[in-house]
């Protein structure tokens, strides 16, 4: 087999394997979109800013907190009564876990955010940070919500926004 045909094979095989960012970098800062999203009741697009702020404390804890916007401007608000909600990171990964109680027994919530090459992805189990927890808007969900690594800016930004 010649050199070329070796590389060429080689190279369609990695373009399928998954890249994820370095298990030691520095997730910490302030990821901001602004993005214009359509208003129903208008239908003009109006600007809407969506925020997760990730400050690093001692070991692999990280205080989070945010504000995502979605259609027709739904927001979901992660924070917890005293401010930021802690996760826990493992390797690439920073988990959330809570269990409340519901009217119809406990509920657990299973967030997490999930570093790749070139975004973070925020995940959850079944809906319950979603729709319990963080109580978000009815167009507004946490799963699969993405944030580009390129939207990491200076936490003041995020201070700016906190209310």
């Amino acid at each position: 087999m010649s050199n070329k045909a070796l590389i060429a094979m080689l190279l369609s095989a990695s373009a399928g394997l998954f890249f994820i960012v370095d298990v030691n970098a520095d997730i910490s800062g302030c990821y901001l979109i602004n993005e214009k999203i359509p208003e129903l009741s208008t239908g003009k697009d109006l600007p809407a800013t969506s925020w997760m702020k990730i400050e690093q404390q001692k070991d692999n804890f990280y205080l989070v907190r945010g504000e995502l916007t979605g259609a027709n401007h739904h927001v979901c608000t992660v924070t917890s009564n005293k401010g930021s909600i802690i996760m826990k990171r493992k390797k690439n990964t920073l988990n959330y876990h809570t269990e409340i109680d519901y009217y119809d027994g406990k509920r657990t919530c299973d967030l997490k955010f999930d570093f790749l090459k070139d975004k973070f992805v925020i995940t959850e189990n079944n809906y319950n940070c979603s729709d319990i927890v963080f109580a978000c808007g009815e167009r507004i969900k946490l799963h699969k919500y993405e944030f580009p690594l390129t939207s990491k800016t200076d936490t003041k930004k995020c201070d700016a926004l906190i209310k």
